[in-house]
């Protein structure tokens, strides 16, 4: 089930990297986003550059038909005439993994990134592969890597591993922020970890108090670590860093900040939106606003707070 799921997620990338999965030829040649163009040389003719275009174009409609061997044969074709072609070649790495060619799908993505190392989709579809493999070791430092490109479903996975100690020491901390940064790009897996973990921290789970007080005290480190986003501002335990942006006049900062916090179970920042949402700041926030809003949502449908009326 997991490797279906996996191969329908790699089918995906292949589609939203491609543009579209149609058999007309791209008007140039397509790559993944980011990596250095194909351009003519050597014995590469123009004739079979656009042979070649249009081989890559049919390999993709093969690949959204799921009809593997045919679109292998396409790619490796595509692939004998252009090496440096890294959409054929991430494409074939999701194709050898759908035929259970596991190597050859690890293979392909390796070569993607020795070409362009900046490829988060790319390092994010070999971590998947080798976390399949039970290669978590391996696995993990990939997903943090992409993560740290700002690929969203790598930071959920990132703060997974994290927080299990998978393939890295544990550290519960770094999962939250992990699934913050994941969450506010709209994974929802990373906003359900958030809740179950906020649940563990009030107690109500069946979770041992040690594991409680781990969950309360990773959620405080998270709270004191967004002072670092703000070099400027002196940190201090009598207030949170979005409560002295919202005292310097900087509201704009300061309302995501509050809710980050607030998410984090920081009950002055929770008092304070609850405020600005009902009275907002004289030119420069509205009352009712709706950011504050969907916290305040979220909040009452974990049991956090009062319904809104």
């Amino acid at each position: 089930m997991m490797a279906r799921t996996v191969v329908r997620a790699l089918v995906l990338l292949v589609l939203v990297l491609a543009g579209c999965a149609t058999a007309a030829p791209p008007a140039s040649p397509t790559v993944v986003p980011g990596a250095p163009p194909s351009s003519p040389s050597g014995s590469t003719t123009a004739p079979a550059l656009e042979r070649g275009r249009a081989l890559l174009a049919l390999a993709r409609v093969l690949v959204a038909r799921q009809e593997w061997p045919a679109a292998r044969e396409e790619l490796e074709r595509v692939l004998s005439a252009q090496p440096d072609l890294l959409d054929a070649r991430y494409s074939l790495g999701v194709v050898r993994y759908a035929q259970g060619d596991v190597a050859g799908a690890i293979d392909a993505y390796r070569r993607v990134l020795a070409a362009d190392p900046l490829q988060p989709d790319a390092r994010y579809s070999l971590a998947l592969v080798l976390k399949l493999a039970q290669r978590d070791a391996e696995a993990t430092p990939e997903l943090v890597t992409a993560a740290e490109a700002g690929h969203a479903r790598a930071q959920y996975f990132a703060g997974t591993a994290y927080a299990a100690g998978v393939g890295v020491p544990r550290d519960l901390t770094a999962a939250v922020a992990w699934w913050f940064r994941a969450a506010e790009q709209g994974v929802p897996q990373a906003e359900q970890a958030l809740a179950q973990l906020r649940l563990v921290a009030l107690g109500r789970s069946r979770r041992p108090p040690a594991e409680s007080q781990a969950a309360v005290q990773a959620f405080a480190d998270h709270r004191a670590s967004l002072w670092k986003q703000f070099p400027d501002l002196s940190a201090n335990a009598e207030e949170s860093a979005g409560a002295a942006l919202l005292r310097a006049g900087r509201v704009a900062e300061a309302v995501p900040v509050l809710i980050r916090e607030a998410a984090a179970l920081g009950e002055p920042a929770a008092r304070l939106l609850e405020t600005l949402y009902e009275q907002g700041v004289d030119g420069q926030l509205g009352a009712r606003d709706a950011r504050i809003l969907g916290y305040l949502q979220s909040a009452a449908a974990e049991g956090r707070r009062a319904p809104i009326r």
